[in-house]
């Protein structure tokens, strides 16, 4: 993504100029490549945590009618 480039002097007497730039249009696959597989990655942990959400409720549904039964408050 790094290039090399060569600026001609100010009068035909100068040095070039050497610089280096960055290919800011190459980056963009790049980049939109991680942004999807982050997109991938947050869609999996929204669902485990809805999953482990619903699993908590249920076990406390559970623990809270074990309770009832045994009279424990």
């Amino acid at each position: 993504m790094v290039e090399d480039g060569v600026h001609p002097g100010a009068n035909p007497n100068d040095e070039a100029i050497k610089f280096k730039s960055v290919n800011y249009i190459g980056m963009v696959p790049v980049l939109t490549k991680a942004i999807q597989e982050q997109q991938t990655q947050i869609e999996a942990q929204a669902k485990e945590n809805a999953d482990l959400k619903k699993k908590n409720e249920q076990l406390e549904a559970d623990i809270k009618a074990i309770k009832a039964k045994l009279g424990i408050q």
